[in-house]
């Protein structure tokens, strides 16, 4: 059970716990012994004169004292065990998120991780903190029960008879409240699920000028949240009230009783006004327990959720041998699957130690599923592993193999820090030398702070990244080398260099690739097909007797097949209207709040009215006066239940509704934004963790506050309508309580905004984090990554502790401010009925008015914590929505009609932030209609932020990109994306299948439109042959890379931009490719990035790019008769295939 385990971690903290609760039971018993001072002060003092007043006021300010020191220890030590808790169960999910293997993280999905390590562990603190003085609070009904019982048996049991109404109220709120709740939190985790995979293709989105689109489905989800979540105010809606009405009704009963016995003689005034302020105390402590009884419901699905994920064991466990220097490896009758769809089917192989093989296939053969399983990212369905002589399961892989997986990952932090990620404690030489290897130190140097500047995956280019991967996997000098394409992205000198130190390595080598020098420089190659060994032997022994191998690496002119169906006129988007953007949040929903006002307003009323109703009554000296007055209280308070249930059940939804407008507006500003904004974690945070901290207050705070604060001003008007005099003197304290209400704004607002940035740097770090898990993994870095997750939220918690500090004095401070108002008030109360200038009900309905000005102090002590919360989430909300987009939308867009296609870039000039030099450099080009432009250089020259301009990722700081001889920024920025089809450096693919990503720009395209664009790129038979054919989703990168082909050809753009778009694919897979692309975007300008040179040659033209500027420019042919910067790549590559 939930509650039994959260149990297990407040026993961590028993002692502070215990003392907490010891501290809300002595203010309990300070509390609870006030009446019975009120009731002596009555009947003794006011009423038959015997004794003089000045002891009883003693006493009363003495436990007002007592009361404060109690509450101040009890809101300290609760909320800070509840604060350790939370930190100590998110670091047992943290734990658990990187113990997950694999299978078990793909389960998940990364939304479903965060949203339990950092939405469902904050129920723990949100229970945890008013739990204690939810204690206090049973102790006070127990207390007051047993002092009512000595007052008068008779009353206590008219009030006991009401009570089976809150057992009524518990059991529905365990039996309808928590299903409700339940979904509403699967709801939330859908959601962020969804988020988090817009974000991570964000690239896409915009490209495909899908912002709206996926605005929809983003909207969708909320929506489905927003309903679900009105879902649990409805519920709590008719459970709550009734609850919270109980100690009213009882107010009624004991007037019309009480009343009757005191007009009779049988009970005192002094008893009467006791049991009356022993109920009017009760009222605010039974609304605390339904409403916690209410939230403890959500906490309980919340924390099913962090405990299931807690005790997820993984399948796949670390061994403790450390193998040899030089690993050999024997694999025998391995098979594998995804989902249970083989993809190894009985590969039996072995590696000598200090062997270097390539392992090569056409996409989809099982090249890269075999060296996840070599460093053990899944373990095999059947058959046998071994390395070193030892099973694989036995080994402590991270430490003896290097892996370069086939989408290298960066983490944030220097360069050297990423270099170092599995073995932190290298040297600086080491370091260097390991980037040297990698081809990394010349950029790396040329970067602001060499091996000390901060990076992200966002600002490198792709092939910066995985040199960088690269030198990080030969850092340790592993006994074996796992290495997946990891030359696809540099150009053919860079790719000698890593070649040539590859070969000098003396530790085992299993290379995944497709280039013909890597193939070339190994001893042996393994050719896989469908999962399955074809043959194995040197390059020359395969060329020479396998025909397989030969038409694997055959890079002839190919004809594209025969598309059996027509490809479709181009594609121009419609926008999706939502009124939501059009409108305020405010103003949209004012009717909404209006109507929670007024229903707030009416329940307020009943509660200010009552304790008149009850003066009235006191005042009462016929039977029939006082009847009326009690049919008046009973009006009063079947009233207050109905406004409250329909107060309850408006705000809800109205508060639900302008979340549901803010997360489309943040997200609409997240899609307008573009690929610019590249601080993934940053806006995980926004989406996430600010607007739910926002959501708690609306939800769970803000009502009750607002029924507070509305409590307490009515009073003051009443009791200024009563009596003047009085009220004058009521509102002497408030002085002091503006001085500490300043005091504390000014020591409070910083520590808050302090406690926001770290869980803000927490959940950006935490996102990153299982993004990154495979790499955490594979380097042995689990128990770090934990450490420094717990290092920042042990940060965000020690901010949250101060932050109680200051609480636990202001608030009791308040409160002991009000007893003192109260005592002053009894002491002239008492003259002035001696004087005959005021009456005794008059005092009574004073005293309870009272407690209705002083009593909320506590409700916004538990309030103002989420108030603060959200009013830093709300300033930093406000902030990224009014950041501007890096692109800008012209004031009168034009919308492009057919474009011809031609495209020029004009003494074009692009910086990013922060950088220290221009990324292009006064580039001039012209690329005519229907032609192709290969564009090369080396890594970071420059050649995909050319992509980025013509796409209008960015704008550049000089000079002008146009299209059809109009400047791109004078287009509707979306439509002029619509002309364009995309391919990017690495290829995004959403969760789903072949056939719906295909379609991602094109969302009706018909199933034969998708199956023509496939044929348009010589993809359609490797699709067809997939186990669920088109509706598959487990793909390789090769396979990856056509979907993202298709997905552009789709489109039947004008322009079509390929950024390394055939890197992971095999020689002839990319020549079949390439000549179907031709084929098919006839007409059509191509502008292609390449670092194969055999696709460059191709071109019509081709654009050599160096350190940002434009060198050279011309066909294949002019440009090797130049003898310059294109000649000496094209030696490096044929000097690659030579070897």
């Amino acid at each position: 059970m939930p509650f039994r385990r959260l149990a297990g971690y407040v026993g961590r903290h028993r002692g502070a716990f215990a003392l907490a609760t010891v501290a809300a039971l002595a203010a309990t018993g300070f509390a609870a012994a006030l009446p019975l001072v009120q009731q002596r002060l009555v009947d003794r003092t006011i009423v038959a004169h015997i004794d003089p007043i000045t002891p009883y006021l003693a006493v009363l300010l003495a436990f007002a004292v007592g009361r404060f020191a109690a509450t101040a220890v009890r809101q300290y030590w609760g909320g800070r065990v509840a604060l350790d808790v939370q930190r100590e169960l998110r670091a047992d999910l943290v734990t658990a998120i990187h113990r997950l293997d694999e299978a078990q993280r793909d389960e998940y999905g990364t939304g479903q991780l965060l949203g339990r390590a950092n939405g469902d562990v904050t129920y723990a603190q949100g229970l945890l903190d008013p739990l204690p003085a939810a204690f206090g609070n049973v102790a006070l009904l127990v207390t007051s029960v047993t002092a009512m019982v000595l007052l008068s048996p008779v009353l206590t049991g008219l009030v006991l008879a009401v009570c089976p109404l809150l057992v009524l109220g518990v059991h529905l709120a365990r039996s309808r409240i928590f299903p409700a709740s339940q979904v509403a939190q699967q709801r939330s985790a859908e959601l962020t699920s969804r988020v988090s995979e817009v974000l991570d293709g964000l690239h896409v989105v915009t490209a495909f000028g899908r912002q709206d689109h996926e605005l929809a489905a983003i909207e969708r989800d909320a929506a489905a949240l927003r309903n679900a979540r009105i879902r649990v105010a409805k519920v709590s809606a008719a459970i709550l009230p009734l609850m919270s009405a109980v100690p009213l009704a009882g107010q009624v009963g004991v007037l019309g009783i009480g009343g009757f016995l005191a007009l009779r003689h049988e009970i005192s005034l002094g008893t009467f006004v006791a049991f009356v302020s022993y109920l009017a105390q009760l009222v605010g402590p039974v609304r605390a327990l339904a409403g916690l009884i209410g939230y403890a419901q959500e906490a309980r699905s919340g924390l099913k959720r962090c405990f299931t994920l807690i005790d997820t064991r993984p399948s796949l466990v670390d061994g403790s041998i450390v193998v040899p220097s030089a690993i050999g490896v024997e694999l025998r009758d391995v098979r594998f699957g995804y989902g249970g769809e083989p993809v190894l089917r009985g590969v039996s192989l072995d590696v000598a130690p200090g062997e270097y093989v390539a392992v090569t296939g056409a996409p989809g053969s099982g090249k890269s599923t075999l060296l996840r399983l070599l460093c053990r990212r899944y373990d095999v369905t059947a058959g046998c592993m071994r390395l070193g002589g030892f099973d694989i399961r036995a080994l402590a892989l991270h430490r003896a193999v290097g892996v370069l997986t086939e989408e290298p990952q960066l983490v944030r932090g220097t360069f050297a820090a990423n270099i170092a990620y599995g073995d932190p404690g290298a040297s600086h030489e080491r370091i260097v030398a390991a980037a040297q290897a990698a081809g990394a130190h010349d950029f790396i140097m040329a970067s602001p702070h060499a091996y000390d500047t901060v990076i992200s995956d966002a600002e490198l280019s792709g092939g910066q990244r995985q040199r960088i991967a690269l030198a990080r996997a030969l850092l340790p000098r592993p006994g074996l080398l796992l290495l997946d394409d990891p030359t696809t992205a540099v150009d053919a000198t860079t790719e000698r260099a890593i070649q040539h130190h590859l070969d000098s390595v003396a530790a085992t080598r299993i290379v995944a690739t497709s280039r013909p020098g890597m193939l070339r420089a190994a001893d042996r190659v393994v050719l896989l097909e469908s999962g399955r060994v074809v043959d194995v032997g040197s390059h020359e022994e395969l060329e020479a007797r396998c025909p397989a191998y030969r038409a694997l690496h055959e890079d002839e002119e190919l004809v594209a097949p025969q598309v059996i169906a027509t490809l479709p006129e181009p594609f121009v988007p419609q926008p999706i209207e939502t009124p939501l953007r059009r409108r305020g949040l405010l103003r949209a929903h004012r009717t909404g709040f209006l109507a929670g006002l007024l229903l707030l307003g009416v329940g307020t009323a009943t509660d200010v009215l009552l304790p008149l109703t009850v003066g009235r009554g006191v005042d009462a000296r016929q039977l029939g006066v006082l009847l009326a007055w009690v049919a008046a209280a009973a009006g009063l308070v079947a009233l207050n239940a109905l406004s409250t249930a329909s107060e309850t059940m408006v705000t809800g939804r109205t508060c639900e509704r302008v979340l549901f407008a803010l997360r489309s507006r943040a997200i609409k500003h997240v899609l307008d934004l573009g690929p610019a904004e590249r601080d993934r974690g940053r806006l995980v945070t926004l989406l996430t963790t600010d607007i739910e901290a926002l959501s708690h207050f609306l939800r769970n705070d803000l009502p009750g506050a607002m029924i507070s604060m509305i409590t307490a001003i009515s009073a003051v008007v009443a009791l200024s309508l009563m009596d003047v005099h009085l009220a004058l003197l009521t509102l002497s304290g408030v002085p002091l309580v503006l001085a500490a209400t300043l005091w504390f704004r000014r020591r409070s607002t910083p520590l808050y905004a302090t406690a926001r940035e770290n869980l803000a740097a927490f959940t950006a770090a935490l996102h990153e984090t299982i993004s990154r898990l495979t790499v955490v993994r594979l380097h042995g870095r689990a128990a770090d990554s934990t450490a420094e997750l717990d290092t920042k939220d042990r940060r965000y918690r020690d901010a949250r502790v101060r932050t109680h500090l200051l609480i636990a004095v202001y608030f009791p401070f308040v409160e002991l401010v009000g007893a003192v108002t109260a005592a002053v008030v009894l002491a002239a109360g008492a003259a002035r009925i001696q004087e005959g200038t005021l009456t005794a009900g008059v005092l009574v309905a004073f005293v309870l008015y009272l407690d209705a000005l002083f009593a909320p102090v506590q409700q916004f002590a538990q309030a103002y914590d989420g108030y603060a919360q959200a009013a830093v989430a709300v300033r930093r909300l406000r902030a990224f929505l009014q950041k501007e987009p890096a692109v800008l939308p012209p004031p009168q867009p034009i919308a492009p009609q057919r474009a011809r296609g031609a495209v020029q870039f004009e003494r074009v000039r692009m910086r990013y932030p922060c950088a220290r030099h221009d990324a292009l450099a006064g580039v001039s080009l012209d690329v005519p209609a229907g032609s192709t432009l290969a564009v090369v250089g080396a890594s970071g020259a420059g050649k995909s932020t050319l992509l980025k301009l013509l796409l209008r990722f960015h704008d550049p700081r000089q000079g002008r990109v146009l299209l059809d001889g109009v400047d791109l920024r004078a287009y509707d920025t979306r439509l002029l994306r619509a002309r364009i089809g995309f391919v990017p450096q690495e290829p995004y693919l959403f969760g789903r299948s072949v056939l719906d990503n295909i379609r991602f720009g094109r969302p009706h395209a018909s199933r034969q439109e998708v199956i023509a664009a496939a044929q348009a790129v010589g993809a359609h038979e490797l699709f067809q042959a997939l186990p669920d054919g088109y509706d598959s989703t487990a793909l390789s990168a090769g396979q990856r890379q056509l979907v993202s082909l298709a997905r552009a050809r789709l489109l039947a753009p004008a322009i079509l931009v390929l950024d390394e778009a055939t890197a992971n694919l095999d020689p002839r897979t990319e020549a079949r490719c390439q000549a179907a692309v031709t084929a098919a975007s006839a007409g059509c300008t191509v502008v292609v990035v390449v670092h194969r040179l055999s696709t460059a040659a191709r071109a019509d033209r081709i654009a050599v790019l160096d350190g940002g500027r434009l060198v050279e420019l011309g066909t294949h042919a002019e440009l090797l008769a130049a003898d310059g910067h294109y000649t000496k790549l094209w030696g490096s590559l044929s000097r690659a295939v030579r070897r």
